[in-house]
């Protein structure tokens, strides 16, 4: 369903398929809506440019009179109000102009439209970075990103022996017990292995070839080196801010 919703966004043509027709590709004239009640509704990667997402303020639900008086006022005059509507939206400027576009506009009427092959004017990908579309990145982490962030909210891995600070070297099968804690807590259907789960954790590691000495002889183990460095490597990953110190288990909060 990602796929297809990213598609069905940016994809420059699309097959379509009339009745009795063979399928044939059409330019993509899409304009997409979408209206939910859900906590996530759009798929949300770090570098999102696709969603412009905005929460609806529940100020007026149940208000039937104020949807009343709006419909009234669209309707009046043989539907005046969408005309009238129509003319105040078209006149709201979008985008400040850019640096560039202030040159090309500074040049004069005969300047070309184009400048390093960017129009001039409103870029649909230029959206507002909101909170909403930082509340669905958080919702867009896979399970394996918001098992660690768990572990980093926390400050430790989460098992026995393992469960009350934080440890900069720790034993790479202890690491995945944890992981495996969690998916299996959450029936995940799919469970990485070691060293799948060693190449998530690489960007957060300073020694690839860390050991720990236990029993005579060494075992392999990750070296994250201190909390608050592999926090941030963790907010740069995913590209949205958290806060450390609200309670994990705050209810109010996505996770």
């Amino acid at each position: 369903m990602k796929g297809v919703l990213k598609g069905l966004v940016t994809e420059p043509s699309l097959p379509i398929e009339a009745k009795f027709k063979d399928p044939s590709m059409r330019r993509n004239r899409l304009h997409i809506m979408l209206a939910s009640n859900s906590d996530w509704v759009v798929p949300s990667s770090k570098d999102e440019r696709r969603y412009c997402v905005i929460d609806v303020s529940p100020t007026r639900i149940g208000d039937f009179g104020y949807f009343q008086e709006i419909a009234d006022e669209l309707e009046a005059d043989g539907g005046a109000g969408y005309s009238a509507m129509l003319y105040d939206l078209l006149r709201v400027p979008l985008l400040e102009a850019s640096p560039e576009e202030v040159e090309v506009r500074r040049i004069g009427p005969g300047a070309s439209k184009w400048r390093s092959g960017r129009p001039i004017g409103f870029n649909v990908r230029r959206f507002p970075d909101t909170e909403a579309l930082t509340d669905q990145k958080r919702l867009s982490m896979s399970l394996v990103q918001k098992w660690w962030k768990q572990v980093l909210h926390v400050g430790h891995i989460g098992i026995p022996g393992h469960d009350d600070e934080w440890e900069d070297n720790v034993l790479t099968d202890a690491v995945h017990q944890s992981y495996e804690k969690f998916m299996m807590d959450r029936r995940a259907t799919r469970i990485m292995d070691k060293e799948e789960l060693g190449r998530f954790l690489a960007p957060f590691v300073t020694d690839r070839k860390a050991r720990i000495w236990i029993d005579g002889k060494t075992k392999p183990s990750k070296r994250f080196g201190s909390l608050e460095r592999t926090r941030a490597l963790f907010v740069e990953k995913i590209g949205i801010t958290l806060d450390w110190d609200v309670d994990e288990n705050d209810p109010s909060k996505p996770f």
